[in-house]
């Protein structure tokens, strides 16, 4: 099931690489910025989302 709402800068999406990993990334103002596996590091990846995100968590201001 995909989102609903387009992501805004700040959320966390849940997206599924593969049928046997979910990944967990959080969306800034012109990317992504997620924990790489491959290279051990955290990174920032520009554009749109490169995996199908299942999920988007916001946190609410109130």
């Amino acid at each position: 099931m995909q989102p609903r709402e387009p992501l805004r800068e700040g959320d966390i999406a849940l997206a599924r690489p593969s049928p046997v990993q979910w990944h967990l990334m959080i969306r800034t103002g012109g990317g992504f910025v997620h924990a790489h596996a491959g290279i051990g590091q955290v990174v920032f990846t520009p554009g749109e989302a490169p995996w199908p995100i299942k999920t988007i968590f916001r946190i609410l201001e109130g």
